[in-house]
């Protein structure tokens, strides 16, 4: 089964490598390496990947700052989909493919399963975030004596340029009117609050 490594943190960000089934590929350093990493803190052959027909093995090199698999210092180990792996300042992303490229999900990795679903909660906890904090900014305007208001001109279909900084229409020159947003009564420009809705308020 094909392996698809993808850089997760370090300085080739984002940067995908590929390795199909029975090839053995080494990543190191070194220009001579067949997975070549810039990055000081890995050895110029740092570690092997043997990837074969039902399985994939990590295999480290004698490496001098150690190969981590999810945290752990490891000399051999086998990968699974949502491995991380760790070489130098580079964290690695490991996921098992079909031939197809669909990625195999595995069976018993709690930390993949956990960060797919920690994503998608995230996610959903920003735009619930979002649409509350809009819905308090609504409650917050419209319990406000007098509400939330806008600037028109009384001719209809006008559209007066920067209506907040005039009392009279620069196209029509008749003066401005607001107009409340919790009611929709027209009040004069020079009010601040709507007289129908500060009568209403206790």
């Amino acid at each position: 089964m094909p392996l698809r490594l993808e850089v997760i943190e370090g300085e080739s960000l984002h940067k995908i490598f590929r390795i199909q089934d029975s090839e053995n590929r080494i990543l190191g350093r070194s220009v001579h390496a067949d997975i070549t990493l810039n990055d000081p803190l890995i050895s110029r052959k740092h570690c092997r990947l043997e990837v074969g027909v039902g399985s994939c093995q990590l295999v480290d090199l004698n490496s001098s700052n150690c190969t981590r698999l999810n945290g752990r210092k490891v000399r051999g180990s086998p990968l699974v989909t949502g491995d991380e792996l760790r070489v130098g300042s580079h964290v690695l992303e490991a996921t098992l493919e079909t031939p197809t490229g669909e990625p195999i999900a595995p069976l018993f990795n709690f930390r993949y399963w956990l960060r797919r679903r920690t994503r998608v909660v995230v996610s959903i906890l920003i735009l619930v975030n979002a649409l509350l904090i809009a819905l308090l900014c609504f409650l917050y305007v419209s319990d406000q004596p007098g509400g939330a208001y806008g600037v028109r001109c009384p001719v209809s279909g006008c559209q007066p340029i920067n209506p907040e900084d005039s009392y009279f229409c620069n196209v029509h020159g008749v003066p401005l009117v607001r107009w409340c947003v919790r009611c929709g009564e027209e009040y004069s420009k020079s009010r601040s609050e709507c007289p129908r809705c500060v009568s209403q308020d206790p």
